[in-house]
């Protein structure tokens, strides 16, 4: 009886944490690029991986490997809101 009730509990918050803009669990794992602050651009993602903390590990289409800060810049799935706010 115990575990049913816990397990309603925890759906219950799970469905009342989507009240609102905070999100429990992250779902968004496909971003097709980066934009770079420092450089002002956009550049395509083969593939990313995130570290602990806030390192990004980034394979850039016809650049490379890059170990860059998150705070220095922005995975984007769709549409850049700087480069295509020009």
């Amino acid at each position: 009886m115990k575990k049913l009730f816990s397990l309603l509990i925890m759906g219950i918050a799970l469905f009342m944490s989507g009240c609102g803009n905070y999100n429990l669990i992250d779902t968004t794992y496909e971003f097709h690029k980066v934009h770079i602050y420092e450089t002002d651009k956009c550049y395509e993602i083969k593939s990313w991986t995130d570290y602990d903390g806030e390192q990004l590990q980034v394979d850039m289409k016809d650049y490379g490997v890059v170990l860059i800060s998150s705070i220095n810049c922005m995975l984007i799935a769709d549409k850049c809101p700087i480069c295509d706010a020009h």
